[in-house]
């Protein structure tokens, strides 16, 4: 449940950031931090969805 809770709340940081470059409000190095983020949730998305298989293939 500690991945989940760490996932939502990266999700809705990145939410946040998301919303500040739609909105035309941003610079270059806040489009290279959202970039990072979104990389970032992404592999932990990879990472809990491979231990869910993991745990319903064993």
């Amino acid at each position: 449940m500690k991945d989940l809770e760490q996932l939502k709340s990266e999700i809705e940081a990145s939410g946040a950031k998301l919303a500040e470059i739609s909105g035309g409000d941003c610079s270059p190095e806040a489009v290279q931090q959202t970039i990072s983020d979104l990389r970032s949730n992404y592999e932990a998305l990879v990472d809990f969805v491979s231990h869910v298989i993991e745990r319903v293939a064993n």
